[in-house]
């Protein structure tokens, strides 16, 4: 019997590095199954979660260059979409997907740098185990935003310039500083904050004379994302746009009178007239809305530059705050919502304070070794300093805070018991400074718990969260409405005509109200001539919204009036390029005129949005057999009734 040799000596060496990443993938799962008692779980609701939620699908039914300008960097829409289509458009599998990749390149990250940077291996090891068992990322990188692919190709764009470094063959250089740069044009393109960080490593290239080939390279591979998405959205906007539309929001938003550091202004009917009053002033002086934002931002420092610098200050204490700044609809209540994360929150501030001395102790030792993850960190502070300060933007700095806090941790003589002291002291005070933001920003959850208690048809749950939050809340006007549709849906039509009613005498600038109100006139039939006068009147003030041309079809369609059904169905579509219930009327009035052949080309584009609806796919097994495809419509009826029918069901309005 032959006997194979244990190589103890390696397992010895390996294991420190497998644990934490074993702790690290179980931390991430239990998290995972936690945040499945969340009622946003299974849903794409939230600031920006919608819009990147749209866009996926629209790639996915082959939109491939979005119908109007896009407002986010454009690269994890894409992503998105490719996570739908492997795990067939399940949110809770792509959240775990998201974690899982994450995970992935927190586990990479140390180890190259401990194999290509010099750095220590005790430092490597720190640094693996904080970007293992901090959990508070874990919500982003959970979530439908770009962040939750912005580490990632950050720690690709790291691992590959300390590739470069570490190589000593010129040609073999070169590769790796223009894939070093390609990658970097990608976080670039996924999230636009990040430019800085591309802009420094580039000049730290350039200003040697030694990498200044590579430099150049590593530019050109940065360039070829970065030109790709904003010649694309130069051409729809028919003007040169870098990148993304709106951009310069962020800008103003950090630098007028009113600001306070953060995201003051939340979701809801002030963010609504903000951009509307942009757009209106920016219409009339035959600018866009970008350098209307940048020229309220540029008069605030020449005005008011000791406001500004003040301001400034302000913005660089915050963005190392111990508390998770909120962005968008992320609120601190449902940044805390699982347990894991208020672990995570108490580690916060002992992370920030070893982070800020292993800066010191860098600087000390001079571990030129650090510069990659200095830049990054110097990148994300000053764009947290230059628009607003959230921890969502805190995100694109988390690889250097836990690397820097690995140099100071690990230069810390932990064999005296004083230092243990300090540690434990370190975490009492992170418990005390986290433990009353665990409640905070209930009012902005309630509402979307209350939305997703809506779409599910659970209106007794949804009028509870919704009333609760009501009066705390940034947009009351669409709240009341969704209340509106609540009494509407429970039967009580005279209450929810008043409440209609009434959001639209106080918020004449939001279509939802008026839509709402036709929509409940027309189902009442002695009412059909204040239903016409209804969506006239809701037409005339809101001609570009595609759910009302959507709506406005399907009355002239029950009236019978086919002609302009279609002609506002189109309407709809042209606005909203894959508007899923105009693309469904447009193969109705297909079907209704004898046109077979075009109604299954319309419930294609529909059924590409959501390709286990079977509803949808017995509309296109019913053309395809009018048009004279039996045998396809004999395969498309069988999967239909393989399909079971989903448990949630949205409301009819």
């Amino acid at each position: 019997m032959v006997k194979i040799p244990v190589r103890s000596g390696a397992v010895i060496r390996r294991w420190p590095w497998f644990l934490p990443i074993l702790i690290g993938a179980i931390l991430r799962f239990v998290y995972w199954r936690e945040y499945a008692a969340s009622p946003l779980f299974e849903f794409a609701i939230g600031a920006d979660v919608g819009e990147y939620d749209a866009r996926a699908h629209e790639i996915l039914s082959g939109v491939w260059m979005p119908a109007q300008l896009d407002i986010h960097g454009p690269l994890y829409s894409f992503f998105l979409a490719f996570a739908y289509w492997i795990t067939g458009i399940s949110i809770p599998a792509v959240r775990l997907l998201q974690l899982v990749v994450n995970w992935m390149a927190a586990a990479v990250l140390p180890w190259g740098v401990y194999r290509w940077g010099n750095i220590p291996r005790r430092i490597a090891l720190v640094f693996l185990w904080s970007s293992m068992v901090v959990t508070t990322p874990f919500f982003y990188q959970a979530e439908l935003v770009s962040e939750a692919l912005l580490l990632p190709l950050i720690a690709l764009t790291i691992l590959l310039l300390y590739r470069f470094d570490s190589e000593t063959v010129p040609r073999r250089r070169f590769v790796w500083s223009a894939l070093g740069g390609l990658a970097g044009g990608l976080v670039a393109v996924t999230h636009p904050m990040s430019l800085l960080f591309v802009g420094f490593e580039a000049f730290s290239c350039l200003r040697n004379a030694a990498r200044r080939r590579a430099g150049v390279l590593f530019l050109i591979g940065a360039a070829l994302p970065i030109v790709l998405a904003s010649s694309v959205n130069s051409v729809i906007a028919h003007r040169m746009v870098f990148i993304q539309g709106n951009s310069a929001f962020n800008l103003w938003l950090g630098n007028n009178p009113n600001a306070t550091g953060g995201c003051y202004i939340r979701p809801g009917s002030e963010w609504s007239q903000v951009h509307r009053h942009a757009e209106n002033v920016a219409r009339e002086r035959g600018i866009s809305v970008d350098r209307h934002f940048l020229g309220e931002a540029a008069d605030f420092w020449i005005h008011s530059p000791l406001r500004a610098v003040g301001l400034v200050l302000k913005k660089a204490v915050m963005i190392f705050s111990p508390g998770e700044l909120p962005s968008g609809a992320d609120s601190d209540f449902l940044v805390r919502y699982t347990k894991i994360q208020r672990f995570g929150a108490i580690l916060t501030l002992p992370l920030f304070l070893f982070c800020a001395w292993g800066i010191v102790v860098a600087l000390r030792r001079k571990m030129w070794c650090c510069d990659h993850f200095g830049l990054l960190l110097l990148a994300g502070f000053l764009a947290q300093l230059i628009t607003v300060t959230s921890g969502r933007y805190r995100m694109m700095m988390m690889p250097a805070i836990f690397f820097f806090a690995a140099v100071g941790i690990e230069s810390i003589p932990w064999r005296r018991p004083r230092y243990w002291l300090l540690g434990t002291g370190l975490l009492l005070l992170g418990t005390f400074v986290a433990a009353p933001r665990f409640s905070r920003g209930q009012t902005e959850a309630a509402e979307l718990f209350g939305e997703v208690a809506l779409r599910r048809g659970e209106l007794h749950d949804a009028r509870r969260y919704l009333s609760f939050a009501l009066p705390g809340s940034h947009d009351a006007a669409r709240l009341r409405n969704m209340l509106g549709i609540i009494h509407w849906n429970l039967g009580d039509t005279e209450k929810a005509e008043a409440e209609f009613r009434r959001i639209a005498a106080e918020t004449p600038d939001e279509h939802e109200a008026f839509m709402n109100l036709a929509l409940l006139l027309a189902e009442q039939p002695s009412r059909r001539a204040e239903t016409a006068a209804a969506f006239d009147a809701a037409l005339a003030r809101f001609p570009d919204v595609a759910d009302l041309q959507y709506n406005y079809g399907r009355f002239l369609q029950d009236e019978e009036r086919w002609v302009e059904a279609e002609a506002a169905y189109r309407r709809a579509v042209e606005l909203q390029k894959m508007h899923q219930p105009a693309l469904v009327g447009l193969g109705i009035v297909a079907l209704h005129d004898d046109r077979p052949a075009e109604a299954v080309k319309w419930f294609e584009q529909a059924l590409a949005l959501t390709p286990g609806d079977p509803r949808l796919i017995r509309n296109l097994a019913f053309a395809c057999r009018a048009a004279g495809d039996e045998s396809r419509a004999r395969a498309l009826e069988k999967k239909a009734a393989e399909i079971n029918n989903s448990s949630i069901t949205p409301p009819p309005r």
